[in-house]
């Protein structure tokens, strides 16, 4: 998490530099294609970034929690193929 969350708006990035910004393009694919949730994408201090806004009155932990492990788990999908 790349900035001080004092709202709803989450910024996301995976990796460092140049090979983070297209593996964190990579990661935000994947999440929207699985379509479990579907964050958006966007550009903060120079990174790709994944943007995840986290509002409303309905809005659960399990929401969250699913956020956070699609994240992850495309996150890790990517880790493991060869650049």
């Amino acid at each position: 998490v790349l900035n001080d969350v004092v709202s709803n708006q989450v910024a996301i990035c995976c990796g460092d530099g140049d090979g983070g910004d297209a593996q964190t393009n990579q990661v935000l694919k994947i999440v929207q294609e699985r379509g479990k949730v579907y964050p958006s994408h966007g550009h903060w201090q120079g990174r790709e970034i994944i943007r995840a806004s986290i509002i409303g009155y309905a809005t659960q932990t399990e929401h969250v929690e699913l956020l956070a492990e699609e994240i992850i788990q495309a996150w890790d999908s990517v880790q493991k193929v060869p650049q």
